[in-house]
């Protein structure tokens, strides 16, 4: 096994069966780290927990694009449903005292199943489908250009999923790209029903909402009133809600997430993201928790992060008991009434199946898509471009056919 010129990373001969041997890749974080010369930022790879709150967060609160799904808290209570180890490629400025430029949280996967060629992949998963990394404002393109160069030392192509295209992180990431010459396409295109502002509630909801629809909300609060006394409750960081993360688990499980196995209360490592966002997001002001109660008792609830008038709707559930009600729609659309009377200027249903239930409320769409670039010019840049645009291609023939077919059924 020899050292790489790169530093960062060893290859090794790896001969299976009498084939012939494949080359791999396998890195070493603690390797990972240098200057930039043409920018004068330096880059290093670490682990989630080798960076304080304090510094990250500060970073977000100042970032090109907000990124709540970001926040370190959240980040490291869903890190264990990506694909591969969690790490963050860091970007800092000597000259500043090291001040943080960038902080890119991503994983290291093989291209394809018999590929020998890898890809860095920024983080996303189910339950954070928006990949935005967090990249200081000022010279924006000086340091992502430095982070390129640190994503290059490991693996020969990025890949940026649930990417939103007309961020500002997104176009200048491609303005980056195309300064260096670097290859890139864009796969997976699609539309996500998003809020943007601001607005003024009622003629929001007059150019947005259909007659029929509001009428439908009044109707279902007045017979729902007739059921009991009907209120709004919020946990947030002025207004604590003793186990509301309880609640909300076993609310969601008792609908049909419960019965499928696929509600959050199904497992420790989802229930554990759930209470962290109670516990810790929550009162940092970085997430709220909306109810729709009936008397005591919660019959709708919606979790939602919050970061710099960003807002991502995560989670929603009801009672399915109260169903001809539409308890869901009726929370849904006070959120919104809430979103736009306290000034939030984007807000994103974080629909990842084609529907949403913010499609009867929001009146805006943003496009969405899977970022591929080469970092290597040349042949092998250009194989793991194809390779990694392919495969996602062929992910989403396979997707849209499960989607197809599950409608059916």
């Amino acid at each position: 096994m020899t050292r790489g010129e790169t530093g960062g990373r060893r290859t090794t001969a790896d001969v299976r069966g009498g084939q012939a041997p494949t080359l791999r890749t396998i890195v070493d974080s603690a390797d990972v780290t240098g200057t930039d010369a043409t920018t004068g930022l330096t880059y290093q790879i670490i682990r989630p927990d080798q960076l304080a709150t304090a510094p990250w967060r500060t970073l977000n609160t100042f970032a090109l694009t907000p990124a709540p799904f970001y926040d370190p808290v959240f980040l490291r209570a869903v890190s264990g449903f990506g694909r591969g180890d969690l790490q963050l490629m860091i970007v800092r400025d000597p000259a500043e005292n090291g001040m943080l430029r960038a902080i890119w949280p991503f994983n290291t996967i093989p291209l394809g199943p018999v590929s020998s060629l890898r890809a860095n992949v920024t983080f996303s998963s189910h339950y954070s489908p928006t990949a935005v990394p967090i990249v200081a404002q000022g010279e924006a393109e000086r340091t992502i250009a430095t982070a390129l160069r640190g994503f290059a030392s490991v693996a020969p192509v990025l890949v940026t999923p649930n990417l939103p295209l007309e961020s500002a992180l997104a176009k200048t990431l491609i303005t980056t790209l195309d300064a260096g010459h670097f290859a890139h396409t864009v796969t997976g295109r699609n539309d996500r029903t998003v809020f943007s502002g601001p607005a003024v509630f009622r003629e929001y909801a007059a150019a947005h909402w259909s007659q029929n629809r509001r009428q439908r909300i009044r109707k279902s609060m007045r017979r729902l009133s007739e059921e009991g006394l009907v209120d709004f409750r919020i946990a947030s960081a002025a207004n604590p809600w003793p186990g509301v993360a309880e609640a909300f688990l076993a609310l969601e499980h008792r609908g049909w997430k419960g019965r499928a196995g696929t509600a959050l209360a199904a497992q420790q490592e989802s229930r554990r993201i759930v209470s962290d966002i109670a516990s810790r997001l929550v009162p940092s002001g970085l997430a709220e928790i909306h109810a729709l109660m009936l008397g005591d008792t919660p019959i709708a609830m919606l979790i939602l992060l919050r970061l710099r008038g960003h807002v991502m709707t995560w989670k929603i559930a009801y009672d399915e008991t109260w169903a001809k009600f539409s308890p869901g729609h009726v929370l849904f659309a006070e959120v919104t009434r809430r979103i736009v009377a306290r000034g939030d200027n984007f807000a994103d249903s974080c629909a990842t199946d084609g529907e949403s239930l913010a499609d009867n409320y929001w009146g805006q769409s943003m496009p969405m898509g899977m970022l591929h670039a080469s970092l290597a010019h040349g042949a092998a840049g250009m194989l793991g471009l194809g390779l990694s645009a392919a495969h996602a291609a062929a992910f989403d023939v396979a997707r849209s056919a499960y989607r197809s077919l599950r409608r059916r059924t």
